[in-house]
């Protein structure tokens, strides 16, 4: 059976995050985003290729018993999570366990006029929603989306999501040079964003391999494009100063790495001292590899394990 959950992850913004994935044995989207992480797959309507959501509830329970400490249980997937056709019993059964921990959801928003993820989404204590564009055609080539799917429609869902939501709504923007890196991009986000008045808007650029072709901007030009976003508190994306280090056996790290590649930063900002002789043990046996992007070294798996 595939690994259900991954980590801790060491993320930026939230902290030490439990991984739950959704659509552990293959990605499962209804975008095809240029700048994805993973491999680029044909797009899809729903999910087809899911676990149980008792094995995943399981999961997360074992997850929490060995790594107590995380501060959020974050729901995710090979592609996107809102298409797992049973994301309400999953959502139910974690609340239900009352832990301490938050409960985040990571959504590309394409799913937000639907009203029964809609009232999911209300269940859950972070929403964090993308929102790489205003422009219709700008979102067409950057996002790639399933036909049908609009982003003056999807605007209009974030729009009356929050004004109803009661928990921490987080929208994300992804800046790819030549595509959404100009100021007019951002006026017009501006404008979006206001309308929305979410808890938070994270800006940041390409630092991991991407699935197509496409650069990143520097980090000059994303404070230059964050100024133009007003009233409203806005993270940057930088690299973080962990203060929490986190131990993770071979396993763990190879589940780690495949859904997310680690770049020098992380490892020894994050890492402890025995996962870092793990890591190298793993590099010795082949099983991952350095890539190096945009000048970044990123530990990658030597190949997928599905």
């Amino acid at each position: 059976m595939q690994a259900l959950i991954f980590g801790p992850v060491t993320s930026r913004r939230f902290g030490l995050s439990l991984g739950v994935d959704l659509s552990p044995k293959d990605k499962q989207c209804n975008f095809d985003c240029l700048y994805c992480e993973l491999a680029p797959a044909k797009v899809v309507a729903s999910s087809t290729n899911f676990p149980n959501p008792k094995d995943v509830i399981e999961a997360v329970k074992k997850g929490i018993f060995l790594h107590q400490d995380v501060k959020y249980i974050t729901l995710t997937a090979n592609g996107e999570p809102t298409l797992y056709p049973h994301l309400n019993e999953v959502v139910d059964g974690i609340k239900a366990l009352k832990l301490p921990q938050k409960l985040l959801i990571l959504s590309n928003s394409s799913t937000i006029n639907d009203e029964k993820i809609i009232k999911i989404l209300h269940k859950i204590d972070s929403v964090k929603l993308s929102l790489d564009t205003a422009n219709e055609q700008i979102f067409k080539k950057l996002d790639r989306p399933i036909k049908g799917i609009k982003i003056s429609n999807i605007i209009d869902g974030i729009i009356k999501f929050a004004k109803e939501y009661e928990g921490e709504l987080i929208l994300e923007v992804l800046v790819v040079k030549g595509l959404n890196d100009t100021t007019k991009d951002f006026k017009e986000l501006n404008e979006v964003f206001n309308l929305i008045k979410p808890a938070r808007i994270d800006i940041g650029t390409i630092d991991r391999p991407p699935a197509y072709k496409v650069e990143g901007v520097s980090a000059k030009r994303l404070n230059e494009l964050a100024s133009h976003i007003k009233g409203l508190p806005i993270s940057i994306n930088k690299k973080a100063e962990y203060k929490t280090s986190i131990n993770l056996d071979k396993d763990e790290i190879l589940k780690l790495v495949e859904r997310r590649p680690q770049s020098r930063v992380d490892i020894d900002s994050s890492f402890t001292k025995e996962s870092k002789i793990f890591l190298n043990e793993l590099f010795e046996e082949g099983l991952v590899k350095i890539e190096n992007v945009a000048g970044m070294e990123f530990i990658c798996l030597t190949k997928q394990r599905f």
